[in-house]
């Protein structure tokens, strides 16, 4: 039996996530931990036996249901898969329902509220059902009332920066606001310095601490991500100790075992913007010399001993 799972999606891989693969394993190999890579698969509710019980399927490999089931990385959002071997046993890095929050920015900020967490000043969009062609006026005067351009609209789901924009005029918030109406979608202040150049401070936590934190800056695009071309230096470590310290307080918040906590680059504030609980960390280990994936193992060990001690 392996000592552990890599959980990854059936249906989408990267660089990132096949660089995080290769890693983890190449650091369990070194603290003797076997891991196991598989992809996830359906969940099925079958009448079997004396009664209905949850069925998996998955091609080439099969969980190994015992008393002390191994702990499993899951590095993908399908959290019906997660939630459902959670409860045969194994115990998941991040849980289900921690990834289920983070990856709606929505309930993210909503399960912060109250926590004196700084986020941005945001408007949710109104749910608007397909049958409705939801253009509303009064509703973009009262985005242009509250938050001054550029604009910045989201999709409550998405990664890597591509369910991002920016809006710099009324023309162009109309426009995003049609083609997004249908999807759930929010509106926020900009905080960067200029539209023509974005950034962010990212935080990594793992196991409740703060193990690094860089600047990531992007001279191309207003978005600070890695994937379209923004670069990545370490940041300060008197700089990063407020930004830290926020990150370690939502990652607790939160309940997450393993996270990068984003914040706006914007005058030494931590301004929460996003939680990844399924954080790529290959430019961070590259370019600024950090090992995530060796305290992803020691976590990963941690579990396992809990569970088989």
């Amino acid at each position: 039996m392996s000592d552990g799972y890599i959980v990854v999606n059936r249906y989408y891989t990267d660089s990132g996530t096949e660089y995080a693969i290769r890693r983890l394993i190449e650091e369990g190999q070194k603290q003797s931990i076997e891991l196991e890579v598989i992809k996830s698969g359906a969940v099925g509710y079958e009448y079997y036996g004396n009664g209905r019980e949850e069925m998996f399927y998955l091609e080439g490999c099969k969980f190994a249901f015992s008393k002390k089931p191994p702990p499993i990385l899951f590095f993908d959002k399908d959290t019906k898969f997660a939630s459902a071997v959670e409860r045969h046993g194994h115990r998941v890095i991040n849980q289900s329902c921690a990834i289920e929050i983070c990856n709606d920015k929505i309930a993210t900020y909503s399960a912060l509220s109250g926590s004196k967490i700084k986020t941005p000043d945001t408007l949710v969009s109104p749910l608007i059902y397909d049958v409705n062609d939801g253009e509303d006026m009064g509703f973009l005067a009262l985005v242009e009332g509250r938050l001054e351009y550029p604009i910045v609209v989201k999709e409550n789901v998405g990664s890597q920066g591509r369910q991002v924009y920016l809006a710099k005029d009324r023309a162009e918030l109309k426009t995003l606001n049609k083609k997004l109406r249908h999807i759930p979608h929010h509106y926020q202040r900009y905080y960067g310095n200029s539209a023509q150049c974005g950034g962010d401070i990212r935080v990594y936590v793992v196991g409740g601490k703060a193990r690094i934190s860089v600047r990531r800056t992007n001279t191309a695009d207003f978005r600070g991500n890695v994937c379209l071309g923004a670069t990545v230096v370490k940041l300060d470590d008197n700089e990063a100790k407020a930004y830290e310290a926020v990150a370690v307080k939502a990652s607790k918040r939160l309940k997450l075992d393993y996270c990068a906590v984003d914040f706006a680059d914007y005058e030494g504030e931590p301004i929460l913007l996003e939680v990844n609980s399924n954080a790529y960390f290959e430019s961070v280990e590259k370019a600024c010399g950090a090992n995530i994936a060796r305290e992803i193992i020691c976590l990963l060990k941690k579990f396992k001993k809990l569970n088989t001690g």
